[in-house]
């Protein structure tokens, strides 16, 4: 009671809890007006907030400046939370929401010691300080790893590497030391050198595919230091004389002979101390002094020639060569030599717009998928490379084996690099290899074959995706072996990539397409054949010719799918024209050769003298019947070409070999041939006799 009151004292108010008063006025008279009176609500709080602990960072080492701060949450049942202060170093606060418990602080630490611990406040002001504040340290350093690294080693003795590892602030918490054989993709399980200075790799280990290996440690803060920084070292192995051997891949001895099938496209794996063709092939492998007619050596001199062996100067890796020997049961010794290092790819400088003969320098197989050119796309599937089987010519393969040797071409890569994995790793995308022919596509496998000699990868036709020039379906033609056979589209006139071809798919035509091809064959003993594959998928209203443009003929391919003719000078180019398409296509396109003869008649032997052998036209205005018979001066019988056999209309060339009916060469001298064409009632519409001369 009283004037001018304006502070109540006195009250007393029930702890930890909320007390609500009316307050009005009243005169002296006892008048008041109870119904204007205030509330005024009271708290009172002395309870401090629920205990509470951090979670991160711990007592413990760190190597990042930036840190996260957690903690578990604190509540207050009355007055409630009001926030949270961290304090860190004894000074650095940071005022945070009543709800949260993490904060990433924005500042960064510096290398050492820091505490930090936190309070949680009510609206009262009353305190409670975590009841774990933390010390924790901070190391950006990485450890120390003293090695000198060991790049070379012997074969079959053992490698001992050595390592000091080091930390001053926070400590060693890791040290390892991992090694494989070249070219592994797995590491051996590693090798704990916490307690160790050295360690010895095992002597059977170190062989000719040479030692990888690296040293990592890490310290208690998780720092890493990798001994190289970067990838790993490798250890060259010497292998010493007599080195590595052929054998590893011809066990018997390197197939011999003297034809173009015995040639073997070869690499040396490992860079020889001495390496001089002579010194490798006839002191180290014990070959004859060199004699081209008992082996020969060569190397690929761009622009279709080649270099022989005494214009080589030295054998070195990644390199291919061909070898021919006539002898059986020799074989190849590098002489001392070292394997090549494979912490790198191994690059090899492609020709511009000419083949490159390579090999592999490694002493392990290594997939085609690890084989890159300039833009990362692998070897695998691409039409351009080759190895060489003597029996099968030129043909495609999955991987790089040591001691063989390959062949490539591209229209727009420098390099090849060659990735020393012995697993495909994946690192590179992959041309297509198959094709699901669709409707009016179509493709023809043609093989040429002369003696020995055979070229098999040569394909033409159409697909709905290719272009009529240059693309990724076509592939130029490898140069042709001495003495071997070749068969080439010729393609030169292209805008881009002008060329000969082996492969050259174009598009889809109504009314047909041709292509252009050259026959180089060196052996002139043989006849040539060009056998024509899966003609039956080129559509049924399309006629199908081999025009022989050199000697003016052609052979319906539909009849007959394997054309043959004898080989008249082994310098010259004999010159094929493939077509198909509706009857006025071919017509319009033939060369200059009559497709449709329209008479019957008997062409006189060609060449006349001749050595081994001679051709004989015969052309057929309908079918019919032929026999060709081979006579001496006295009226005997020598040879029958062709006995009452039955041939279409078209050009037909038959071919005697010089051979009597034993077939045996038959002396030099006159001989006559005599030929009777008979239609299919047996009537005889043409029988004429030749004379020719056989000469020696």
């Amino acid at each position: 009671e009283g004037q001018d009151i304006s502070t109540l004292t006195g009250l007393t108010l029930p702890a930890n809890a909320a007390s609500t008063f009316d307050v009005w006025l009243e005169d002296n008279a006892g008048n008041d007006d109870s119904g204007n009176s205030i509330s005024v609500t009271a708290k009172w709080d002395d309870t401090v907030p629920e205990g509470f602990s951090v979670t991160a960072p711990l007592q413990a080492w760190y190597n990042v400046s930036a840190l996260r701060f957690e903690w578990h949450a604190s509540s207050d049942a009355t007055a409630g939370l009001r926030d949270y202060v961290i304090t860190i170093d004894g000074s650095n606060d940071y005022i945070l929401h009543p709800d949260s418990t993490g904060i990433n602080i924005p500042d960064p630490f510096s290398a050492g010691t820091h505490v930090w611990t936190i309070s949680a406040f009510d609206s009262a002001g009353n305190e409670t300080v975590t009841d774990n504040p933390q010390t924790f340290f901070v190391d950006f350093t990485a450890p120390d790893i003293a090695h000198n690294p060991v790049l070379e080693a012997s074969e079959n003795s053992p490698m001992t590497i050595t390592a000091t590892f080091s930390d001053e602030d926070s400590g060693i918490e890791i040290a390892e030391f991992y090694y494989r054989k070249g070219g592994e993709a797995q590491w051996q399980a590693p090798i704990d050198m916490s307690t160790l200075n050295t360690y010895q790799i095992a002597s059977s280990f170190v062989t000719s595919v040479g030692v990888e290996y690296y040293v990592y440690a890490q310290d208690v803060a998780g720092n890493e230091t990798y001994k190289p920084s970067t990838g790993y070292y490798s250890s060259s192995v010497t292998i010493p004389n007599p080195g590595l051997s052929s054998t590893d891949r011809w066990p018997t001895g390197i197939p011999n002979g003297s034809a173009v099938s015995s040639y073997q496209l070869i690499s040396f794996p490992g860079q020889a101390a001495n390496a001089s063709p002579n010194d490798i092939l006839i002191t180290s492998s014990a070959l004859p002094a060199y004699d081209n007619t008992v082996w020969r050596f060569f190397e690929y001199g761009g622009g279709s020639a080649w270099n022989e062996f005494a214009s080589i100067s030295s054998i070195a890796p990644g390199v291919g060569y061909f070898l021919i020997v006539k002898d059986p049961a020799l074989n190849l010794s590098t002489g001392q030599t070292m394997s090549v290092q494979s912490d790198q790819d191994y690059t090899i400088n492609l020709s511009s717009g000419d083949w490159t003969m390579f090999g592999n320098p490694f002493d392990f197989t290594i997939p085609l998928a690890n084989v890159i050119i300039d833009d990362s796309t692998s070897l695998a599937g691409d039409p351009n490379f080759y190895t060489y089987d003597g029996s099968n010519g030129w043909v495609a393969t999955s991987s790089l084996e040591p001691w063989h040797g390959y062949i490539y071409k591209s229209a727009s890569a420098d390099k090849i690099y060659i990735k020393p994995r012995k697993s495909d790793g994946g690192f590179a995308k992959q041309m297509a290899e198959n094709v699901v022919l669709l409707e009016n596509e179509w493709l023809i496998d043609i093989s040429a074959r002369n003696g020995l000699g055979v070229d098999k990868l040569n394909k033409v036709g159409v697909l709905t995706t290719a272009n009529d020039e240059y693309d990724a379906l076509d592939a130029f033609e490898p140069p042709m072996l001495p003495g071997g056979i070749s068969l080439r589209i010729d393609n030169r006139d292209w805008a881009q990539n002008g060329d000969t071809y082996t492969t050259d798919i174009r598009s889809i035509k109504e009314d047909g397409e041709f292509w252009d091809m050259e026959v180089a064959a060196q052996d002139d003993r043989h006849n040539v054949y060009l056998s024509f594959e899966n003609i039956p998928d080129i559509p049924a209203e399309f006629d199908v010719f081999a025009i022989d443009v050199t000697l003016g003929i052609a052979q319906d391919l539909r009849w007959n799918s394997v054309y043959r003719y004898a080989v008249s000078n082994p310098e010259a180019i004999h010159n094929i024209r493939f077509i198909a398409g509706t009857r006025e296509f071919v017509r319009a396109n033939n060369a200059g050769v009559e497709l449709y003869p329209d008479r019957f008649s008997i062409s006189q032997n060609f060449p006349n003298p001749f050595n081994p052998q001679t051709s004989i036209l015969v052309t057929l205005e309908d079918m019919a019947t032929v026999d060709l018979i081979v006579y001496n001066l006295l009226g005997e019988e020598v040879f029958r070409i062709a006995d009452n056999a039955l041939y279409p209309a078209g050009y037909h060339n038959f071919i005697w070999k010089g051979l009597n009916r034993d077939g045996k060469r038959v002396a030099s001298g006159v001989y006559f041939y005599t030929t009777r064409i008979r239609n299919l009632s047996g009537k005889s519409i043409l029988n004429q006799t030749n004379k020719m001369i056989m000469v020696k």
